[in-house]
């Protein structure tokens, strides 16, 4: 059976939404988000289920587009989380990687450090609360954003590789 959810198509279209709808100050996407917090994953020695629920974690985004955080907590009902948490079961099924671990702690945990290390990096709205974290994991991921080896079609290149490593 032909993948539905996890196709090339998708995933090019992850390469072109760009996180904090649009306020960053260069194209940066949710896909490159996705790969440099796996990459970074993979530093720390998580395992390759782990990694492979960070490459996926957003995914959905390109069905219900991208929407900071505050704005989903304040708007979404609760057709909009069901639709999702059905989505995402459907994406678990398809690939193999289980809900609690795309949904689990650790890549909670990632994806609040990634979105502290994009946030002096490539963001341009509110910073104020932003706040400084120091360790080897949020430096690599930093000088990951900051260097925007991933942009575009290294994104989708580093995604496969990584997909089908």
């Amino acid at each position: 059976m032909e993948p539905i959810i996890l196709t090339h198509e998708r995933i090019a279209a992850l390469s072109r939404i760009n996180r904090y709808n649009g306020w960053v100050n260069r194209d940066y996407s949710v896909l490159e988000h996705s790969v440099i917090g796996a990459l970074t994953l993979r530093e720390m020695g998580e395992s390759r289920m782990v990694q492979r629920a960070f490459l996926l974690h957003d995914l959905e985004e390109t069905e219900f587009t991208d929407m900071i955080r505050p704005h989903k907590q304040k708007y979404m009902n609760d057709k909009y989380t069901k639709d999702v948490r059905a989505w995402v079961r459907n994406l678990s099924i398809e690939t193999g990687v289980p809900v609690h671990v795309i949904e689990g702690w650790a890549v909670a945990r990632m994806d609040d450090m990634m979105c502290m290390c994009e946030m002096p990096v490539v963001y341009t709205g509110d910073r104020r609360h932003t706040p400084y974290i120091k360790s080897q994991q949020a430096e690599i991921a930093s000088d990951m954003i900051k260097s925007a080896v991933y942009m575009g079609g290294a994104a989708r290149e580093q995604f496969w590789k990584m997909w089908y490593a």
